[in-house]
């Protein structure tokens, strides 16, 4: 890469290192941009002579090419992208279940010059829309071959992010506790039991109260597993 002033005549493809203001006081173009031809009118406008930008050398990617070709190798198709912006790519959850991170594949890229992945925590829930990670490209440009490396090495250990589907999807609730205690109990403990059962995908097939007796229980969880619940929750007041 070689940066420097270089006379807009001669600018088109270079990259800009600093924002150029106009006369309102606003970016006319803004640091990254690739001039393009129908920019130096605007230049000429401006005063401009020369515009202080890098040129990549042969074998160089510009760093948002860089980062979305990244980001299409690190993750599962179903695993949403934002646009390449200054070399930043961010990675959402397109649907609820849990973040796996192959933590030998993301230690091995982050030990490369040139580009850093920070994710959530291994198996961390996660719903729609959710930001779980965020790729950044250093530099304007990013040899090809480094690029090749981040390939090569998901090809070998496996993508570093996948977001497992929620498989528990009908959740029997079985709450517990005395008759005097029936009313706070249910207030205290449903809703935040639903919640996190919803935020995850799934949903209460059925809600009883029973007496903490054994066979109330145990009467209250078989009609649970006929009503085809995949996971009963039980929470008492004690």
């Amino acid at each position: 890469m070689r940066l420097g002033n270089i006379p807009i005549e001669e600018s088109v493809g270079a990259i800009l290192i600093h924002n150029i203001i106009g006369p309102d006081g606003h970016k006319a173009l803004a640091k990254g941009h690739v001039v393009q031809t129908e920019d130096l009118e605007k230049l000429r406008a401006l005063g401009k002579a020369t515009v202080y930008a890098a040129v990549l050398d042969p074998g160089e990617v510009r760093e948002d090419d860089a980062a979305a070709r990244l980001a299409r190798v690190v993750a599962t198709p179903e695993i949403e992208r934002s646009r390449p912006s200054t070399g930043r790519v961010n990675f959402y959850a397109a649907l609820p279940g849990f973040l796996r991170v192959n933590d030998a594949s993301l230690l091995e890229v982050n030990s490369l010059q040139g580009v850093t992945l920070a994710t959530i925590p291994h198996l961390s829930p996660v719903a729609p829309k959710k930001m779980i990670a965020t790729l950044k490209t250093i530099g304007l440009g990013l040899p090809e071959t480094m690029l090749a490396q981040v390939e090569e090495i998901v090809g070998q250990r496996g993508v570093i992010l996948s977001v497992s589907p929620v498989a528990i999807q009908k959740v029997g609730l079985v709450l517990t506790g005395s008759e005097n205690g029936r009313t706070r109990v249910q207030q205290t403990l449903s809703p935040p039991i639903r919640a996190r059962v919803e935020e995850l995908g799934g949903a209460i097939l059925d809600e009883v109260f029973v007496v903490e007796e054994e066979q109330a229980i145990a009467d209250a969880i078989d009609k649970m597993m006929a009503a085809h619940a995949q996971m009963v929750i039980l929470a008492g007041e004690t």
